[in-house]
């Protein structure tokens, strides 16, 4: 329940718990994908906007007050069929259902805005939007190369704040190692240098050294098993 200070309170203590054994300086919160509001007896009536945005201060004003930056997703913020072009603006992801994007106006300025974006664009219209309200706005590829690449030129070219790569359970083996590989070493060299270009003969050179290191490490943790490390070949 967003209205739920019980609530709001175990997660909080459980988001410092997590960044104080992390040694974290930076906390992001979530908050996207938001599809159900205001189901419950005391959320009805509620416009979404001021529930979503006051969760959103809630949990975020608490955590400053510890020191720490806090990051959001912005999704929510925004109908995503007036700013994104391809099959993830879709009817049953915006249709209104969660009618949180007016919280854009209500949600405090010091949040950083992690915009995800996955694909190639001739446009990121939400990433210029969110810097010019005054937000700290990272752009958020994911596993295509093209798309990283065309989101860190215009994060370059448009004084966004910066990239922060994203993985979203992707995987074993081969699989889980292109996807893996993709979004931190490709988003690294794209973020790095604007003069790295997304072909295959550069994904593979940056594959190899990767995927050892990521290997090593996994082995360290007591994963043998080579289908389950990095990847391997056919």
């Amino acid at each position: 329940c967003a209205k739920s200070e019980e609530a709001r309170k175990i997660v909080a203590d459980l988001m410092l718990e997590l960044a104080g054994v992390c040694g974290a300086k930076r906390v992001h919160i979530g908050c996207d994908e938001v599809m159900e509001l205001g189901l419950c007896d005391r959320c009805k009536g509620v416009p979404h906007e001021k529930l979503y945005a006051d969760w959103v201060n809630g949990l975020a004003r608490g955590l400053k007050q510890k020191g720490y930056e806090v990051l959001m997703w912005g999704d929510r913020l925004i109908d995503t069929r007036d700013y994104w072009n391809d099959d993830m603006s879709d009817e049953a992801y915006d249709k209104g259902m969660s009618g949180t994007k007016g919280a854009l106006k209500l949600i405090d300025r010091d949040i950083t805005i992690c915009d995800w974006q996955y694909f190639v664009r001739r446009d990121y219209p939400s990433l210029r939007m969110f810097k010019s309200l005054g937000f700290t706005v990272l752009t958020c590829p994911w596993h295509t190369l093209d798309g990283t690449a065309a989101q860190c030129r215009f994060a370059h070219a448009n004084g966004i704040d910066g990239v922060m790569s994203t993985t979203w359970g992707d995987g074993t083996g081969k699989e889980r190692g292109r996807y893996v590989a993709n979004a931190f070493a490709g988003t690294a060299c794209q973020a790095w240098s604007l003069d790295y270009p997304p072909s295959d003969r550069w994904k593979w050179n940056y594959d190899l050294d990767f995927i050892k290191s990521l290997r090593e490490v996994e082995w360290d943790m007591g994963l043998e098993d080579v289908a389950d490390t990095g990847t391997y070949g056919e």
